[in-house]
């Protein structure tokens, strides 16, 4: 809500202050950035922790769980 707010502000000043309103639009990306790059990064900790010592030639049901799950979230990403 934070990071849309800034933005808003910046979308809402920049006719008075374009460059202020620049860094501000900056400023909100690159902490949505740093916000999406943490939650990525939490959800391959789960990911991996769920079959990461697990037997590896075992064909678990797990093991398919998580190829799923890391093929969703590379597709969801690949079309942002």
């Amino acid at each position: 809500d934070e990071i849309v707010r800034r933005l808003g502000h910046a979308v809402n000043t920049f006719a008075d202050t374009p460059r202020e309103a620049l860094e501000e639009a900056e400023s909100a990306f690159d902490e949505a950035a740093a916000q999406l790059a943490k939650a990525l990064a939490e959800a391959r900790q789960v990911l991996r922790a769920g079959w990461q010592d697990q037997d590896p030639e075992a064909d678990s049901a797990e093991h398919r769980i998580a190829l799923r799950q890391y093929r969703e979230l590379t597709q969801r990403l690949l079309r942002t």
